[in-house]
């Protein structure tokens, strides 16, 4: 019996292997697959216009500033015996209360003195009215004495008339620095400072305390010029009649502005406003929004009107122009002119109609005649739920859909 060796397999095998191999290469070949390649469609989001009267508002804050304060000073010497409890920093105060006490005895000697002085120089006056009278009647009995100034004793008389006019003088001062001892408030206020205590010696002049008018507050609005444009500013109070929303801590309260301090600040480049807010501690109504001197608030102020404004995000800007969306859904550019800005919006002028479409996506090659696909859910339109009034940094946005 006869086996298969290696040696005797190993042709076989190779001359198999080679017609399998030329069988396969030369079996029919299956046909690619066609694959179409379609153009890439950008997706945008839209605004559409919407012309309408709105009016500017532009956004300030401020800190709140009494309008009146006083230091108060000593107007007269002597040791205080007296300092009223309610006499201490933020404590409130009336018109005319007493804060403190300079011990008077001094000044009351004075005013004693000065009365004394003044009964003198009256008796001295009458005495010397009954002399001209006598003097007077001399001359009429006595047709040979010559009547003169002298002779009726007038000069004298002035003098009398004077003295008791000097008297009556020294004797005002006396009680004018006598009631300066009592050291009282010269308005309704509240205490930022007090700078004595009781058993002090004060000199002339010296610091008794600060005194903050309660009556007003001031807060001083710093606008830029640019948005100046929008205020009807004027240089006299009485035809600056701006209206403020103020808010702080949550609260709001509505103020005016009363005058425009008419210079631009070499170093912020800004013009000031100022607001008024009457009874900021509400001593009076007892109830509302206190302003505490010192507070930060920000402030809204109404500007004018703008008649038929086109409100436009500024990211929608492409330079000088924005892209509007036509019916067939395809870009076209159109140049318009920034008027200008609030905040993160732009006031524009050009050919813009009620209903124009404008793409707010900013493509990396927008060009003329480039169609594009809308994101519904994104569109937005301009819309105000007040139409008289409209606060540009604070637009309404409301969903719309495209066709």
């Amino acid at each position: 019996m006869r086996y298969l060796t290696v040696k005797n397999v190993s042709p076989i095998l190779i001359v198999v292997s080679a017609i399998a191999l030329g069988n396969l290469l030369s079996a029919p070949k299956a046909a690619p697959t066609k694959t179409e390649l379609t153009a890439r469609v950008p997706m945008v989001k839209v605004q559409r216009i919407q012309r309408r009267n709105l009016h500017a508002t532009v956004a300030s804050q401020g800190l709140v500033t009494p309008k009146h304060e006083t230091p108060l000073s000593a107007e007269v010497q002597g040791k205080v015996s007296m300092v009223a409890p309610q006499f201490m920093a933020g404590g409130f105060i009336k018109a005319g209360e007493l804060l403190a006490q300079i011990e008077p005895g001094d000044y009351e000697s004075d005013v004693e003195a000065a009365q004394a002085a003044l009964a003198r120089a009256k008796a001295a006056l009458e005495l010397e009215q009954v002399r001209a009278g006598m003097a007077l009647t001399e001359r009429k009995n006595d047709s040979k004495l010559k009547a003169s100034r002298s002779g009726l004793r007038k000069p004298q008389l002035d003098q009398a008339m004077a003295d008791v006019a000097s008297a009556r003088t020294v004797l005002d001062k006396a009680k004018r620095r006598l009631a300066r001892t009592r050291i009282v408030a010269p308005y309704d206020s509240i205490i930022q400072s007090r700078n004595i205590n009781s058993g002090q010696y004060l000199s002339e002049g010296m610091a008794v305390g600060v005194l903050l008018s309660t009556a007003s507050a001031e807060v001083r609005l710093p606008i830029s010029v640019s948005d100046a444009e929008y205020l009807d500013i004027h240089r006299h109070s009485e035809k600056t009649v701006l209206s403020v929303t103020m808010k702080m801590a949550g609260q709001q309260f509505e103020s005016r502005v009363v005058r425009s301090e008419g210079v631009v600040d070499p170093a912020t480049r800004m013009l000031y406003l100022v607001a008024e807010i009457k009874d900021p501690y509400r001593l009076s109504a007892g109830n509302g929004t206190h302003f505490p001197f010192g507070s930060y608030v920000k402030a809204r102020i109404k500007g004018r009107l703008l008649p038929e404004a086109v409100l436009i995000p500024d990211y929608a800007l492409d330079g000088g122009r924005l892209w509007l969306m036509g019916e067939n859904r395809e870009l076209q550019p159109l140049a318009i002119d920034v008027v200008g800005r609030q905040d993160d919006y732009v006031l524009v002028r050009g050919e813009l109609n009620n209903g124009d479409l404008v793409s707010l996506t900013r493509l990396p090659y927008p060009t003329a005649g480039m169609s594009v696909m809308v994101d519904d859910d994104a569109s937005t339109a301009l819309t105000d739920n007040h139409p008289e009034r409209f606060s540009i940094s604070e637009p309404v946005i409301e969903k719309v859909q495209v066709q």
